[in-house]
């Protein structure tokens, strides 16, 4: 399959531009991250335990799908869960707390608003290592993670390797779901069967990982295999993709990062009201729209991994 130019643009590149990057000031943005993380007195040195699966994740304003994201991994027989919210000012920080409430969830503040994923995300991965992770899943607030035939964490516990690839589907939104839903991961179905070109990680914890922007990969010496599935819900009303973009492009614009870095926010969160809309009608009616790297690749199909427990694809039927 030719990878769209979109794609080419926005994410090869940026994994090119990781790879550069000089250890000093890398040093410099990692000491300063640690100087603005709150981190609770639950998380506390202890020794690798040999299986234990971690999710690791950072969140902004993500009340619309935090719980169920929460919820999922959690059925997904993984061992406990780090979370570093990033000043939310909606209701993310409640939903955390509930979640925490019943089950192994550790919440850091963020006090940094640099948008530093890559960086955050290797401190918080080390974080869980220290607490006794054996594997980190670093997931997003807006994905769903699977295995097939089995949960996420069963599968991990039976891996030789040491990363593990986790490729993505993008569900998208369509003009017949269901209005009366509030869970968009429940009322979205519109699946795309094509595969985004370049997938995730999970990995084992190592003190030397570095996890790259976007959780797309990490450095890492060890062997490396296939298994993992994620459902990526990127957009889920035009409210929250205009948002969303617009957030980006300030948060990077805050930063000294490299201009071909984050170039999708760059550019999309910078277009008006009109163009946003535009993108927005081509989503819902399955086209691609150029400069927007979440966008449909294939021909948009009926599903909804949000009710699914593992992965199904298209050998096998949706479940009932």
């Amino acid at each position: 399959m030719e990878v769209p130019y979109r794609i080419r643009m926005m994410v090869p590149a940026d994994l090119r531009v990781i790879g550069r990057r000089a250890l000093p000031s890398a040093w410099t943005e990692r000491r300063t991250i640690r100087r603005h993380l709150v981190v609770p007195d639950s998380l506390r040195p202890t020794p690798r335990g040999p299986g234990s699966v971690w999710g690791v994740a950072m969140m902004r304003n993500e009340e619309d799908t935090a719980e169920h994201v929460l919820e999922h991994l959690c059925s997904q027989d993984v061992d406990a869960l780090l979370v570093s919210d990033n000043g939310s000012t909606d209701g993310t920080r409640a939903i955390l707390e509930s979640v925490a409430a019943q089950f192994p969830l550790h919440i850091v503040e963020d006090r940094l608003v640099s948008y530093a994923q890559g960086a955050k995300m290797t401190i918080l991965a080390d974080l869980a290592r220290r607490s006794g992770a054996d594997w980190v899943v670093p997931f997003d607030a807006d994905e769903l993670w699977f295995a097939a035939d089995r949960s996420v964490g069963g599968f991990l516990r039976t891996v030789d390797s040491d990363i593990v690839h986790a490729r993505i589907h993008d569900v998208f939104p369509g003009p017949a779901d269901d209005a009366d839903e509030t869970d968009p991961f429940m009322r979205l179905g519109r699946f795309d069967p094509e595969p985004f070109p370049v997938g995730k990680v999970a990995f084992r914890t190592n003190r030397l990982v570095n996890v790259a922007m976007g959780n797309l990969d990490v450095t890492r010496r060890g062997r490396r295999t296939d298994g993992l599935f994620i459902a990526h819900y990127p957009w889920r009303s035009f409210e929250q993709m205009a948002a969303k973009l617009r957030h980006g492009r300030r948060a990077l614009a805050e930063t000294t990062l490299p201009e071909l870095m984050g170039i999708h926010w760059r550019t999309a969160g910078a277009w008006s009201d009109d163009q946003l809309r535009a993108a927005w009608d081509d989503i819902v009616a399955g086209r691609a729209v150029d400069d927007l790297s979440w966008s449909p690749i294939g021909t948009l199909e009926d599903a909804h991994p949000g009710r699914w427990t593992t992965w199904q694809d298209e050998r096998r039927p949706e479940p009932v």
